[in-house]
């Protein structure tokens, strides 16, 4: 930067004066201030005279005199300098400044010009935002902190997010940096809670919503969300704050919580009907019997009569659930055969799976279960309805009985739709269904994961667009099951 030549000092002065903004003229050599302008004497609270009779050591806190020195004397062969000092009132109070100077020259003597802009209300909101963030740091809660809304839309931009955000979504700093925090988003996120949370932020007021998030690898998770604007001293939003808690499993016990409510529901109607279906069983099993008696032992229709018998004996074996549920007792596990319960079934699993699914049923584990017979028995025939729907078109089924070490696993096999990593995710939720209203209720994984629980063991769960869906029920052998 080239220097502003001038003839004298009373050109200087003359030159400053004229400037509308606070500005000085100093002697980079022993720091003395050879011209002020009015702006600049009041931003200070002293007259021009005084100034004029002091050096620059006047404005600044004397614990930094010796770093404003060398700072100068380091630079009085430089062009433009901009710097940011804290600085002294005459009343005794600080502010910050950001000194932008340049080279001025008076003859020989080489001088120099600064403006002195007041930044002390950006550099507070920096200070406090630093130290936001800085505690922010250590929370467990993930912290996103956007700039200022902009436009009529009132968009933000991430600027700083904590280190509990990567572990909780999967996405770095550096990826989430530059962008708007819808992209954490799930696409089911509620639209209601969503434009509350928009209004939220166009309006400047905090807001607590829970809205469903997507981690980086699809998983959808749900947080409550605690918005925040960050205003500087006029009261303008600087920042907004974004607090994120994950709560999907507080969200799970509620739905556990309201899932027992409906069920102490059902079971308060189900006496009454298990009652009365019961009748209706005594008339579908007597006339079974009595048909099959007038059928030679290999009619055409003896199969189809012995059919109904067995999903009647079945059905039975359901109402009894029915009538447990009612009276609030817990069924009582027995030792079952899985591979002998799988070929007895198979005839059912057959037929309810239809033609053009082809099925494979291999029973060939060893070793007896503790469990809930007739809860299993259901659980099987779910399984099987699941896959049935899930090949719309037909396809294969392949149904497994294994031993794994002291376990044995129960391996249901479909070819059909699959389902993506938010659907599986909640596929053991109680009621969550991917069929249309009506024709479900949402309760066949539900099942399957509490009577493998029951009887100490596990469910498993893989599935993939385009790839199937693979149920495994992983069971203890009674050898190794723990004794009542």
């Amino acid at each position: 930067m080239t220097a502003v030549v001038l003839p004298d000092l009373c050109a200087v002065t003359t030159s400053v004066a004229l400037l509308p903004v606070p500005a000085l003229v100093y002697d980079p050599a022993d720091l003395r201030i050879l011209a002020a302008n009015g702006p600049a004497a009041a931003q200070y609270g002293y007259d021009v005279e005084r100034l004029l009779e002091s050096d620059l050591r006047l404005l600044h806190p004397a614990e930094d005199a010796q770093a404003v020195e060398d700072f100068i004397q380091q630079g009085m062969d430089d062009g433009r300098r901009a710097s940011r000092w804290r600085q002294v009132r005459a009343d005794g109070s600080t502010m910050w400044v950001e000194i932008t100077s340049g080279p001025v020259q008076v003859g020989d003597r080489p001088l120099r010009c600064a403006t002195l802009r007041d930044v002390t209300e950006a550099e507070d909101h920096r200070s406090r935002v630093a130290a936001v963030a800085a505690a922010l740091q250590v929370t467990e809660d993930v912290v996103v902190m956007t700039g200022p809304p902009t436009g009529p839309r009132a968009e933000l931009r991430i600027v700083e997010v904590n280190g509990t955000f990567a572990r909780l979504t999967g996405w770095s700093a550096e990826e989430a940096i530059g962008r708007d925090p819808h992209f954490l988003l799930h696409r089911d996120a509620d639209g209601e809670e969503l434009r509350a949370l928009q209004q939220a932020v166009k309006d400047g007021r905090p807001e607590r919503v829970e809205l469903l998030h997507a981690r980086r690898d699809g998983t959808p998770f749900w947080a409550e969300l605690v918005m925040s604007p960050l205003r500087d001293g006029d009261g303008t939003v600087r920042n907004v704050i974004f607090i994120l808690r994950d709560v999907t499993e507080r969200r799970r016990m509620h739905e556990e919580a309201l899932h027992a409510t409906r069920l102490e529901a059902a079971g308060r109607l189900a006496g009454p009907l298990a009652h009365d279906f019961g009748n209706l069983l005594t008339i579908i099993e007597t006339a079974a019997q009595l048909t099959r008696l007038d059928l030679p032992d290999e009619g055409p229709g003896l199969e189809a009569i012995d059919d109904i018998a067995l999903a009647a004996a079945r059905a039975r074996q359901l109402t009894q659930r029915l009538v447990a549920l009612s009276q609030r007792t817990v069924p009582r596990p027995t030792d079952v055969d899985v591979g002998e319960l799988l070929r007895e079934l198979e005839p059912l699993m057959r037929r309810l799976a239809g033609p053009d699914v082809r099925m494979t049923v291999r029973a060939e584990g060893d070793g007896p279960v503790r469990v809930d017979r007739t809860g299993l028995e259901q659980v099987v025939l779910n399984l099987v309805v699941n896959a049935r729907h899930a090949m719309p078109d037909g396809g294969e089924l392949d149904v497994q009985l294994a031993r794994e070490g002291d376990w044995v696993e129960l391996r249901v096999r479909d070819t059909g739709v699959g389902m993506p990593p938010e659907v599986s995710a909640r596929a053991t939720e109680p009621f969550f269904t991917t069929r249309p209203a009506g024709e479900g209720t949402g309760l066949g994984l539900t099942t399957a994961r509490h009577v493998a629980t029951t009887a100490g063991g596990s469910l498993r769960l893989e599935s993939a667009p385009g790839r199937g869906t693979l149920v495994c029920l992983r069971l203890r052998r009674v050898a190794d099951a723990p004794q009542d």
